[in-house]
């Protein structure tokens, strides 16, 4: 199921919730608790809801701050998987949230070789990182799925354009070129080359596919950090990028 991006502003109680000074900190991105809020609220109204007491793998979980999100409002136990993250940073993130390792486990995992067992996880969520991996058309089906168990829900928060790079021509609009360049923004695909990748899976149904209403909020949080990174994209922003910025929900079902 597809549909546009709402104009309607998202409600986001959850995360609207949260200390701003410690989201300023802990984010590595646009702000993953709204991403990670819209998207598992709109699935959940759509019949594809994370159960409480689920087992659930996210992955890219940077600082551990979805992770600690995911156990606190939805009741999920947690395995916080990253290949650059810090294991005792994001353990240490849990427990200043009131949480403990029964709830947020941290472990150093490589996205392509990941080391669980088949069918280990009841879901999977991930927040801003599967364009870095999840481009790759064997990704879905030998790399993850198989730590999916049969009608488990993969859900998916994918950073984009409007449009593909190719489009451009080779020159990018200049409010995108304030800040980055072409080369960096290839993993960025837009939601249509995402629906089509989907689309041909085997052993997935496509629950869910649409733009979330909370992209150029969560971008704005981002570039209002005070760290270089953030300021490096700040200029893009201020400039009019998020014009041709977005952030696809992905719902996918195992068969």
């Amino acid at each position: 199921m597809s549909d546009g991006m709402s104009t309607r502003p998202y409600p986001l109680g959850r995360s609207n919730g949260y200390d701003p000074a410690l989201v300023r900190e802990l984010i590595m991105g646009p702000n993953p608790l709204k991403l990670c809020e819209e998207t598992l609220d709109d699935a959940a109204a759509h019949g594809s809801g994370l159960a409480p007491g689920s087992l659930v793998l996210d992955l890219g979980s940077g600082s551990g701050l979805t992770s600690a999100f995911l156990a606190a409002h939805w009741q999920a136990r947690v395995v916080a998987a990253d290949l650059w993250g810090n294991l005792t940073d994001a353990l240490a993130v849990a427990r200043r949230l009131g949480l403990s390792a029964q709830d947020v486990l941290p472990v150093y995992a490589d996205a392509c070789n990941l080391p669980f067992a088949e069918e280990a996880f009841d879901a999977v969520t991930c927040i801003n990182a599967y364009n870095y991996f999840g481009r790759d058309e064997a990704f879905l089906a030998q790399r993850l799925l198989p730590h999916v168990r049969r009608g488990g829900l993969v859900y998916l928060a994918i950073s984009g354009l409007t449009c593909d790079v190719a489009d451009f021509g080779g020159a990018l609009p200049p409010e995108l070129s304030c800040s980055w360049t072409l080369e960096q923004l290839e993993y960025l695909w837009s939601r249509g080359r995402w629906e089509r990748l989907f689309a041909a899976e085997r052993g997935v149904r496509v629950e869910r596919i649409r733009d979330l209403s909370c992209n150029d909020e969560a971008w704005r949080d981002w570039v209002a950090c005070d760290n270089p990174y953030a300021a490096g994209d700040r200029a893009a922003i201020e400039a009019g990028a998020l014009a041709w910025l977005t952030t696809t929900e992905v719902v996918l079902r195992r068969l």
